[in-house]
């Protein structure tokens, strides 16, 4: 099994993955959350 794999699978339990909104949109969004979240903490 990939890293990969294992992320995917990891995020579709923990987001419970509903059916009207596609997995790749929730990880997309929480790629940007992070993104922010790092951004805050750097002071930028």
């Amino acid at each position: 099994m990939t890293k990969k794999k294992v992320m995917v699978d990891a995020l579709t339990d923990y987001l419970g993955c509903a059916d009207d909104v596609p997995l790749i949109r929730k990880i997309i969004e929480l790629e940007e959350r992070m993104a922010a979240l790092e951004a805050e903490v750097r002071g930028n």
